[in-house]
């Protein structure tokens, strides 16, 4: 049919009406009305072309009348969307239709997995979501951070891109994205769920997250799980950041108690640590201003909270015998180094003193090594009664045959030479008792501490010094290195 093409363009008009009635072809019918309605006879036959599928005839109409908008609206009903974006940047249609039209052409290209092609319309369009959708499917990571770049702050698609970044675990853009956010949380959460504890931290520290503790101590446990040294003195120190004052302690006295044979000097200053970790965990549990804050909270009295307050103490280091003995593990083996320092500079009687007072931590240092000193520092001493029953100890010790038979043939030896006699002792009834039932010992001289002696007591470690001996040589206390001001005079 070539109606629009007739001279009498009514009359081809009524024509068509009347083959449309013929044809019972209502939507026909109803076509030629509108196209009746028209006012422009030029119009009237581009929507004719347009009718019968002549489209660029249509087009071509609308481009001799100067109306590139009405042909943009003709290949936006045909869904032409390349065509219109083509007639838009010719100069007609507005920059809304040519947002539509790449938002079009983006899903074109989507449906058909042409990522590339539909991110790039997407991107045209200014279509964020769905920009952000194929560059995540493509892995377009450097595209992604454009976005994060250019989104504003607190927008709720923030929260969308920094999963993204977060399932691909590139935490360093899910964190900024986060943040851009103001959601301090979520940029923490994501650290600690892709194992940057490092930046969990910090991030928190930075920002005054309120369950800092919580996170430090989960680091902690995380770091832990390389059983090195220099982790578990990271873990030591992110204990301590975390006031975890009980799990230090514990952490600091197995590092101790496996540093005694091979380096008896640094174990001493690990029990130390994890007694001042003990003692400040014992000072934090009993502040008397929190206590009674957690009275007036909980509404009970000082006296309750006081009494939790121990059993939460009892629970948390109570089942760890190790931590309650971290002071004995202390000052074990400052006896032991102390009783080995004296007999190198000469001062023997102190030396075997010291040593003899070992007995009382064979629980913490080898038997072995405890009456083998009391052996040697007695046989110096010439009090061989004492030498040989450290000899005896050391011979009912389960030891090898060659080590036994050692043993053996330097007891025969000494004792070939020398009866098993002590020389007369001093008196010792006056010297002093302490509530474990031991003869009190000055931490700094090895001395007996008696009846009439002058001493102090250190508040930290509970240990005595003769009061000379702070006078003279020392400052600060010998096991725990407590100022002077620290201690109290007992006598």
């Amino acid at each position: 049919m070539v109606v629009w093409r007739c001279c009498d363009f009514h009359h081809a008009c009524s024509c068509l009406a009347q083959a449309f009635v013929r044809c019972s072809d209502y939507r026909g019918i109803q076509f030629v009305k509108q196209v009746q309605q028209l006012k422009d006879q030029q119009i009237q036959k581009a929507e004719i072309a347009a009718y019968f599928e002549h489209f660029d005839e249509a087009v071509e109409i609308y481009r001799e009348m100067d109306r590139r908008d009405l042909a943009v609206q003709l290949k936006q009903r045909m869904g032409d969307w390349f065509q219109v974006v083509a007639l838009i940047q010719s100069g007609s249609g507005d920059d809304e239709v040519l947002r539509q039209a790449r938002n079009r052409i983006g899903d074109f290209y989507r449906t058909r997995q042409k990522w590339d092609k539909a991110a790039q319309f997407y991107s045209q369009a200014e279509n964020v979501d769905e920009h952000m959708k194929v560059c995540f499917r493509t892995q377009a990571f450097e595209e992604l951070g454009t976005i994060l770049k250019h989104l504003p702050e607190a927008d709720a698609r923030l929260r969308t891109l920094g999963d993204y970044f977060q399932q691909y675990g590139i935490h360093e853009q899910a964190v900024q994205a986060f943040l851009k956010l103001g959601d301090v949380k979520a940029a923490i959460d994501c650290c600690v769920l892709l194992n940057r504890w490092g930046a969990a931290v910090e991030l928190a520290e930075k920002h005054q997250f309120p369950q800092i503790q919580t996170l430090l101590a989960k680091y902690a446990n995380h770091i832990l799980q390389n059983d090195d040294i220099q982790a578990r003195i990271t873990a030591v120190r992110l204990y301590r950041k975390a006031n975890k004052s009980a799990e230090a302690g514990r952490l600091l006295t197995t590092m101790a108690a496996d540093s005694i044979v091979t380096d008896p000097l640094r174990a001493k200053k690990l029990y130390v640590l994890a007694g001042l970790e003990l003692e400040r965990y014992r000072v934090r549990m009993l502040n008397t201003e929190d206590l009674a804050a957690q009275a007036t909270k909980s509404g009970t009295t000082i006296a309750e909270a006081t009494l939790a307050a121990l059993t939460a103490q009892d629970a948390a280091v109570g089942g760890h015998k190790a931590i309650d003995k971290c002071w004995q593990g202390a000052e074990a083996l400052h006896y032991l180094l102390n009783a080995q320092r004296m007999l190198y500079e000469g001062r023997i009687e102190a030396a075997m003193q010291t040593a003899l007072h070992l007995v009382y931590y064979d629980d913490i240092l080898e038997p072995r090594n405890i009456y083998s000193l009391i052996a040697v520092t007695a046989y110096y001493a010439k009090y061989f009664a004492t030498c040989s029953k450290a000899f005896v100890k050391l011979t009912n010790l389960k030891v090898a045959a060659p080590v036994l038979k050692t043993f053996d043939e330097l007891a025969l030896a000494i004792f070939l030479r020398n009866a098993p006699d002590d020389p007369e002792e001093k008196n010792l009834e006056d010297v002093k008792i302490d509530l474990n039932g031991r003869k009190m010992l000055c931490m700094a001289s090895g001395e007996y501490i008696f009846n009439d002696s002058r001493y102090l007591q250190c508040k930290t470690c509970h240990n005595y010094v003769l009061e000379k001996e702070m006078a003279e040589e020392f400052n600060n206390c010998p096991l725990c290195h407590s100022p002077k001001s620290n201690f109290r005079e007992e006598n």
